[in-house]
Order: C-alpha cells, then sequence, then structure tokens
C-alpha cells in the first residue's frame, strides 16, 4: 500500500502533511505517557509477552504455564516477537509499537474524512478528538491487543469504503488483508467481516454474480487466517476460544456500556452529577445517530450513493453486540476496552455531521445564515474547547498512572514490592516450575524460564501435588493481596518440604525441598494469651490455637501495626473509617481474611504475618466474626520490645518541639509538629496517662470528610495515650499524626470516665498541616 493511494494526494495536497503533523503528535503524547514506566500490563498482557517469549524460542505461541491459550488471538503476541528480535523485552516493544499504531491511526482516519467531508476544520477536529480523547489514547498505554486491533479496523473500514466506492479488485484486497490481520488480533474482529460482507452484497449498480463473488472472496480471505488459528485451538484445547460461561445475559450490561460511551466525553471530570446527565447525552446522541443512519441507509439502498454512514454505524452496532455478548462471559470489568474500538467510527459519524451544519451555514443566507453560521462557531469552539481539556486531562493522567492499582509493572505496588524484587534476582537462575496465586506477577518479575502455574485449589493438594513435579528448582510464590485460593501462605510456612527463602510484608517466597522440616509454629516469645496465642518470632507474627474448629477459623483477624515514627505510615495506609488518619498500617488491607492468609492444619489453625521493616511500637489485634451487628471473639493490644528505639526517637522529638512556641497550654501543651500534634508534659506521672483523649478536627473543607460527618462539621479522632504517647525521665510525650488534608481547627482535651473532662482546648490552625 502506498502513501499515495492512501492519501490520494489530488484531492489533499498540503493538507496531508498536517495530518501527518496532528498523528505525530498523537505518536509523541503516546511516548510521553509512557515515558516513566512504560507500557502498562494486565492479565492480558502476560499471556501475550509469555506467548512472544515462547515464540522466539520456538516453542509456538504457548503461555507461561505451558499450555495453549485458546482465549487470545495471536497478532499482538507475534508483533512483539518480530519487533524484539529476540534482544529486547516483548513489553519494552509495546511502547514504540503502540506509539506507531496510534499515529496510523491517526493518519489513517484523517485521509478517510478528507475524502469523505469538505469541511477541513472538522478533519482536523476528528484527529484531534483522537489524540486528546483520554480514555481513548489510554488503551495505547498497554501492553493489549486493542491497539492494532483499532488500527486495522480503522484501515478497513478505510478500504471497504473506497471498494464500495470503486469496486476495484485492489481495494478489496487491501480490505481484505486488514480485515484477517484485525480478526487474528481480537475475535471480535468477525463482527467486522460481518457488517462489510454484508454492505458488499448490497451494493447497488453491481450485478448480483459480482456483489456475491466478491463477499465471498473478502470473507474467505478474511477469515481463513482465523479459522486455521480456531482448527489449532480445537486440536489442542477441545475449544475454539476458550471455555466461557455465560453467567449474565447481553441486555444486563447495556446501562454499563452506555456509561462506558458517556466517559469518552468526561475525561475524570469532577463535575457533580456529570456521569448522569453524561448517560442522558449519550442516549440521545445515539438514538439521533441511529436515526440518521437509518435514514443514510434507505437512502444508499434507493439510489446507491453514500455507504459511507451505514458502514460506520453499522460496524459499531455489530461491535456492540459482540461486546454484550461477551460481558456475559463475565468480563464486564473491562467494559471500556472492549467498547472503546466503536470510538472511530462513531467520531467520523460526527464529524461528517459536523461538517454537514457548516455546509448547511454557508448555503443559508440573510440572518438565517448568520444565525447558523453563528451557531456553527459556538459549537466548534466549544468542542475545540472541551477537546483541548481532555488533551491537559490526558497529559495530567500520565503522571499518575504509577498510582494504579494494575498488575502491570506500572503499578506502584508491583515496582515497590519486596517479594517482586526478591523473586526478580531469584529467577535470574534456571527456574523450573514457579506456583503462585499471582503467576501472572511472577512471570511480569522475570526476564523469561520456567512454568508459571496458580497453584491447587486446596493446600491438601498441594502438598502433595507440588511436590510430585521434577522440572529443576520449584518455588512458590505466594502475594497476600492476591487470590486465596482457599489457603494461605501459612499453609506452606508450616507444612514439611517448603523451604522459606523470603518472608514479606505484601509476600513469602518459598523452595521445594524434600527434606524441609518447617519450624514449630509456637517457636518464638509468647506476646498474647488469648482466644488465639500470639507468638513473635524473627520479624513474624504467629496466631496459633489448637484444637481448632470451623468457627474459631471465621471471620477476618484485625491487625493495626503502629510505627514508633508516624513518618513510615505509607500515604495509602487504610483505615478502619477511611477518614482516621493516624494509625495502622496494613499494605494487604487493615484485615486479614484467615482463609487468605491462614491455614487449618488437622486441629490446627495457624496464622503467620511478616511485621514492617520499620520501627514498631505495638500492635492491636483480634477476631471479628460478621453477624447481626459483627461479633468479637478476643481483642488485645501488644507491645513490642522497641525499647531503646522508642525511647531515643521520644527524647529528641521533645527536646526539638519544646524550643518552639505552642499552640495551647493546658494540662499537656500542645505543639505544632509537622502534619501532627505533638502533647508535652513535664512532670508526668501515672495520673496524667488515664483515661481518653479527646481529638476534634475541624476541615477547612467539609467535602474532605465523610457526608455522614459533614453536619457536625468535624471528625473525631480520638485516642488512648498507650497507642500514641510515652514516658521516659518523668515526662510525657504524644504524637498524634493529623489528616492529610487541610485543618481549620482541633478542639482537644482529656476525659476520664466517672470524673469528667480533666482539661479542654481549641486550637485555630489555619489549614497549615495541608501537607
Amino acid at each position: 500500500m502506498s502513501i499515495r493511494s492512501l492519501i490520494d494526494s489530488r484531492r489533499f495536497d498540503g493538507f496531508a502533511l498536517i495530518i501527518a503533523a496532528v498523528a505525530l503528535f498523537g505518536a509523541a503524547m503516546v511516548l510521553y505517557r509512557q515515558t516513566a514506566y512504560g507500557a502498562s500490563a494486565t492479565a492480558d498482557s502476560a499471556h501475550y509477552i509469555a506467548m512472544a517469549r515462547n515464540v522466539l524460542d520456538g516453542h509456538g505461541f504457548l503461555s507461561f504455564y505451558g499450555g495453549y491459550p485458546p482465549h487470545w488471538a495471536p497478532l499482538t503476541p507475534a508483533l512483539y516477537a518480530a519487533f524484539s528480535l529476540g534482544v529486547f523485552h516483548p513489553l519494552a516493544v509495546a511502547v514504540p509499537l503502540n506509539a506507531a499504531l496510534f499515529a496510523l491511526t491517526v493518519f489513517t482516519v484523517g485521509a478517510w474524512l478528507r475524502r469523505r467531508v469538505e469541511s477541513r476544520f472538522a478533519v482536523l477536529w476528528a484527529c484531534m478528538s483522537i489524540v486528546f480523547a483520554v480514555h481513548f489514547i489510554g488503551m495505547f498505554d498497554w501492553a493489549l491487543s486493542e491497539p492494532p486491533f483499532i488500527f486495522l479496523t480503522a484501515l478497513a473500514l478505510y478500504w471497504s469504503d473506497r471498494h464500495l466506492e470503486d469496486g476495484k479488485r485492489s481495494s478489496l484486497a487491501w480490505a481484505s488483508a486488514a480485515s484477517a490481520l484485525a480478526c487474528l488480533s481480537r475475535y471480535s474482529g468477525m463482527s467486522l467481516v460481518a457488517v462489510v460482507a454484508a454492505a458488499i452484497l448490497l451494493r447497488r449498480g453491481v450485478g448480483r454474480r459480482e456483489r456475491i463473488a466478491s463477499a465471498a472472496a473478502y470473507s474467505a480471505v478474511s477469515l481463513l487466517p482465523l479459522g486455521a488459528w480456531l482448527a489449532r485451538n480445537w486440536l489442542n484445547t477441545g475449544t475454539l476460544t476458550g471455555e466461557r460461561g455465560f453467567i449474565e445475559t447481553p441486555q444486563e450490561h447495556v446501562p454499563l456500556m452506555l456509561e462506558a460511551i458517556s466517559q469518552w466525553w468526561l475525561p475524570y471530570t469532577p463535575i457533580p452529577g456529570a456521569e448522569n446527565w453524561a448517560v442522558w447525552v449519550t442516549v440521545c446522541a445515539l438514538a439521533l445517530t441511529a436515526a440518521l443512519a437509518a435514514f443514510a441507509l434507505f437512502k444508499w439502498l434507493r439510489t446507491g450513493a453514500g455507504a459511507f454512514v451505514p458502514l460506520l454505524v453499522g460496524f459499531a452496532l455489530a461491535h456492540s453486540i459482540f461486546t454484550l455478548i461477551g460481558m456475559s462471559s463475565g468480563i464486564a470489568d473491562d467494559l471500556d476496552r472492549y467498547v472503546v474500538p466503536t470510538y472511530i467510527p462513531l467520531l467520523a459519524a460526527a464529524a461528517l455531521g459536523l461538517d454537514r451544519a457548516l455546509a448547511w451555514a454557508r448555503r443559508r443566507g440573510g440572518r438565517a445564515r448568520t444565525f447558523g453560521r453563528r451557531a456553527a462557531a459556538a459549537l466548534t469552539v466549544a468542542l475545540a474547547a472541551w477537546t483541548a481539556y481532555g488533551g491537559l486531562v490526558s497529559a495530567l493522567d500520565a503522571r499518575d498512572r504509577a498510582d494504579g492499582h494494575q498488575e502491570g509493572r506500572t503499578a506502584r505496588a508491583f515496582q515497590e514490592s519486596e517479594t517482586i524484587g526478591y523473586l526478580r534476582g531469584l529467577l535470574g537462575a534456571d527456574v523450573g516450575v514457579v506456583f503462585s496465586n499471582k503467576p501472572l506477577q511472577a512471570h511480569l518479575a522475570s526476564d523469561g524460564g520456567g512454568l508459571y502455574l496458580y497453584p491447587p485449589y486446596h493446600w491438601r493438594d498441594a502438598v502433595e501435588e507440588i511436590p510430585r513435579r521434577d522440572a529443576g528448582d520449584t518455588v512458590i510464590a505466594w502475594f497476600h493481596d492476591g487470590s486465596p485460593a482457599g489457603y494461605g501462605a501459612s499453609a506452606f510456612h508450616f507444612s514439611p518440604g517448603f523451604e522459606p527463602l523470603g518472608a514479606f510484608a505484601d509476600g513469602d517466597v518459598f523452595r521445594l525441598n524434600p527434606g524441609y522440616a518447617p519450624a514449630d509454629p509456637r517457636a518464638g516469645t509468647l506476646v498474647a494469651d488469648s482466644h488465639y496465642d500470639v507468638y513473635l518470632n524473627d520479624g513474624a507474627m504467629t496466631w496459633v490455637r489448637q484444637p481448632c474448629s470451623d468457627d474459631d477459623a471465621a471471620g477476618t483477624i484485625e491487625m493495626w501495626v503502629k510505627p514508633i515514627d508516624p513518618v513510615d505510615l505509607p500515604p495509602d495506609t487504610p483505615h478502619s473509617d477511611g477518614v482516621d488518619m493516624n494509625f495502622g498500617f496494613s499494605r494487604f488491607g487493615a484485615k486479614l481474611d484467615f482463609s487468605r492468609f491462614g491455614a487449618k492444619l488437622g486441629d490446627l489453625c495457624v496464622i503467620r504475618r511478616s511485621l514492617p521493616s520499620y520501627p514498631i511500637r505495638s500492635v492491636r489485634t483480634g477476631q471479628h466474626v460478621p453477624g447481626a451487628g459483627g461479633e468479637w471473639l478476643y481483642r488485645t493490644r501488644i507491645e513490642i520490645a522497641a525499647g531503646d528505639d522508642m525511647l531515643a526517637y521520644y527524647r529528641a522529638k521533645y527536646e526539638t518541639v519544646s524550643a518552639r512556641e505552642p499552640l495551647a497550654r493546658s494540662e499537656y501543651d500542645v505543639y505544632a509538629d509537622g502534619g501532627a500534634l505533638a502533647y508535652l508534659k513535664a512532670p508526668c506521672g501515672d495520673e496524667h496517662t488515664r483515661g481518653r483523649f479527646l481529638l476534634s478536627v475541624f476541615p477547612v473543607n467539609l467535602t474532605d470528610i465523610p457526608e455522614d460527618r459533614r453536619e457536625a462539621g468535624h471528625v473525631g479522632m480520638n485516642f488512648d495515650f498507650a497507642d500514641h504517647g510515652a514516658r521516659f525521665e518523668g515526662k510525657c510525650m504524644i504524637l498524634r499524626p493529623l489528616p492529610p488534608y487541610p485543618v481549620e481547627a482541633v478542639v482537644t482535651g482529656r476525659f476520664i470516665p466517672g470524673e469528667g473532662e480533666v482539661w479542654r482546648a481549641g486550637i485555630e490552625l489555619g489549614g497549615e498541616n495541608a501537607e
């Protein structure tokens, strides 16, 4: 395909260079969005990368678990393999490849529209609407099949439209080739083939035989490669596209699809109620589009002219139906990426409508012409402003992607994971098999080698089945925030044959070692004697109960770990009510689900959790069983032997803070210490640490706190001395972190049950703790 043929230089003249510049600008934006973190990766990405690696190694399209993956079409991994050249990591190839595909998409749409519309502004607006559509360009951040599929469908529609116009075999050949590649990129490409084949059959002014022959040739070329792939799937797995059980009806997901489409023009906007009216606007716009498409289809069938709109809307409708059917298989959580290929045809139809509106304004005379021109100008200015807003949000969004929770390498949780870091170093050797409740993470952490498998569902099966594997070194990588698979890492810690290699806050790593005998779960120091006995040993806590019934293993285990220095708290620390920002650490969640972290070994229940690496002062733990109002089986507070570390920290803090001017003088003098309040008392005895310390925080902006607390205008953050204070050398000091949002004032004091308030103080802060 020549560039001259695509852009039709007789009509485009120098405007083709403007479209090319916009396309290159779009490619630069894609590259910019991925400069810091690379391409994002999900579960599907891991399969594509594994398939690419196995192709390069001569094993064919196999996934990381060593089997045939029928759920995924082969074009994307084939592109990764081809462009990696066996030198670059396939995930690194996704960045320049996606940028190139985005530029080609923009250029193809621009070239196509310039053939169909008169207004250059409409063409330019459409191209910029692709570049600045944050949800659309976001699809090119990912190592997924959407980038090649979106480009190939646009290219196939372009050449199909050319064939419906000129009837040439060359345009039909290009349309067939692009459609074939689109089908090999995503199975939903079959909807494209159905629409184009129907359009060829319905052409006017052409004999029936020729129409049937052209449609048959197009369908054969488009579907034969996919047919070969599906036959391969059937021979190797017994299914065409993998097992996809229908769990819901397609019509149940229509509202979700409308909501996803409405987000195309609401790029993360904070406008109150925007989601609701945007859906209604989307419904109205789609209804209008459907009406115009019906009229255009009628005109085309009657006169044989104007197949452009029916082709566009036909593909959008067919692809949407295909997506709704796919969503019935339980994949609705990825709705945005599945529905976004319809953005291009619907945008092209909108550009045609804009072009017709501008043409109407030019043809009208007198006041009508003036009004029409002004209305059109206002509309184009509004669309341009909204599109520019999308571009701004898109640029800002690029800097925030590392805070996401996706499973790929761009997620902050992935980058900072201690388990991933350890596993990455471990996989430098020739590891035969890696069992993991997150095999996708394990695969992305490595640069090749090994099989990555989900473990058997039950730990008893794992204990029996995993040791049977004789494929070199076998490793178990267990992430605490992964799928529980019916048991927790504790099952490996206390079962023979699984040697611990590393224990971290977010996961544990084991090596299969038939001669390894596990340690006694009761080893270490008994720090709590309760419903569960709690032991402290080698930077980890172990909960033990024997005998243990199923009821004893129900519910959740609460675990609040309090550091000596509040600075050690991660900024995204989860809390019991989402507002109280002063205590608690748990990267894996505020509560521990027994099935996720514990193991029931006969009549023994055991849970093992690694503690954070920074100095700790205490842990509050207990077991909560869901029910009417909930039920606590036990609650206890455990002092960790921080000793000299904690006292040294508070001594240094006391000297620094006491040299400042206090915010308030009372029984305790209250000082500002960064984003915290510091309470100082000297001399200080037991009577000064009794009772409950009261703290009401008044935010500058009430929207920073939960809605049910806004009427009161403040948030209660009461606390005990034992949780936030320390006594040393006759002095008392309390450090109480404030929320991260701006605080206007606080009211604090101390209350002793049976005696009432001992002291009370109101303090103006003026938002000084905003950071």
